[in-house]
């Protein structure tokens, strides 16, 4: 009697073995494995193990297995209604304890099923599930895995558009006409720029070539003429050494006190 139990141990004590790495947390370390894991114990153990409850002789066909999947599937919705309107609301360790608890108590009335079948007659458990059904599974199991090595990817490397920081401050404290220009890259390239400094719109010095990498920086420190009677707005304007784009691409300024 004890063998026709046995797929149902083993599928018992992977389910108690994978909650118990997903609880400790598998997936801060290998996220690939923790997604192998978690179908595991999300799909393959608790429609096996539903799939059994409902075919006591322990023969599973197709219509047990879509059996299986309805139980699985309806009694997820539920429960996560039910833990959604409580206080902590969904836990990764409270959906581990709810999968490997539906696994293990859809095993134990397999069981149970099995011992109290065919009059207590042993009969030969058939494992039959059609190559179509493999083969769809298989493709599925693939496909979630490529997707989450994909979603993973993009979230170590999400996309972004270059830019570039420019700054004008004043460089002492105690001499307000002494100012600090500066350029920092975050182009995705090489990028060259061409800087100029003016007073009340009016040119007073310009960097013609200025070339930075990524993260590099460029500054340097500009003594503004003495303004007399009213206050001076000097202003930085930077624009990108390309002949085909004649716009500023970013303008700063500051007001020189009299």
């Amino acid at each position: 009697m004890l063998h026709k139990l046995g797929d149902l141990t083993v599928v018992s004590l992977a389910a108690a073995i994978c909650a118990t790495l997903l609880v400790y947390g598998i997936g801060d370390t290998y996220p690939i494995i923790a997604v192998i894991v978690g179908l595991l114990l999300g799909l393959v153990f608790p429609i096996y193990a539903a799939g059994s409850a409902v075919s006591p002789t322990g023969r599973i066909r197709l219509w047990s297995i879509a059996v299986g999947i309805a139980v699985t599937i309806s009694t997820t919705i539920l429960v996560g209604f039910v833990i959604n309107q409580t206080t902590d609301g969904f836990q990764t360790s409270t959906w581990v304890l709810f999968l490997g608890g539906l696994t293990i108590v859809s095993a134990l009335i397999a069981i149970i099923r099995r011992l109290f079948s065919q009059g207590g007659h042993d009969a030969p458990i058939v494992f039959r599930v059609p190559v179509r059904l493999v083969l769809s599974l298989a493709v599925t199991f693939i496909l979630v895995i490529v997707g989450f090595s994909v979603s993973q990817y993009s979230i170590d490397h999400p996309p972004r558009a270059g830019f570039t920081q420019l700054w004008i401050l004043p460089a002492d404290k105690n001499d307000h006409h002494k100012i600090s220009l500066g350029i920092r890259s975050y182009e995705l390239n090489v990028t060259s720029y061409r800087l100029e400094l003016t007073l009340d719109g009016k040119s007073l010095q310009e960097w013609p070539d200025i070339v930075l990498s990524p993260t590099e920086t460029w500054e340097t420190q500009v003594e503004a003429p003495l303004v007399f009677g009213n206050a001076g707005k000097i202003e930085a304007r930077l624009y990108p050494l390309d002949n085909s784009d004649t716009r500023i691409w970013h303008t700063t300024w500051t007001i020189l006190p009299y």
